[in-house]
């Protein structure tokens, strides 16, 4: 929620820190107090709501009770194994892909 609103030192605090800049230095600061005071007000939004998700009473609905059965797991398994793959053995066209895009920065 921090980064997301914009706090410091995430890097969304340097953006808006620039657009804010951006007003004064092109004469047009009255646009930043609607900026502000509409940020202020995400941040008051998006605040209650994490707060009370993270420390607010957990309805009986929400609590599950058995777990869930293996095919539920199978899809992610299924994207771990495919990640392990091409990690251990990438494929030459994805190597060369990345070798010549480090070529072009250097």
């Amino acid at each position: 929620m921090l980064a997301i609103i914009g706090i410091p030192p995430f890097p969304v605090f340097i953006s808006k820190f620039i657009l804010i800049k951006a007003f004064w230095l092109s004469g047009m600061s009255w646009l930043a107090v609607p900026f502000l005071l509409l940020m202020v007000i995400v941040a008051f939004g998006m605040g209650g709501t994490v707060f009370k998700m993270s420390f607010g009473d957990i309805p009986d609905s929400y609590i599950v009770k058995n777990k869930p059965a293996f095919y539920a797991y199978v899809p992610q398994i299924i994207l771990l194994a495919v990640l392990l793959v091409i990690g251990i053995n990438i494929p030459q066209q994805v190597l060369d892909f990345m070798n010549n895009a480090a070529k072009f920065f250097q």
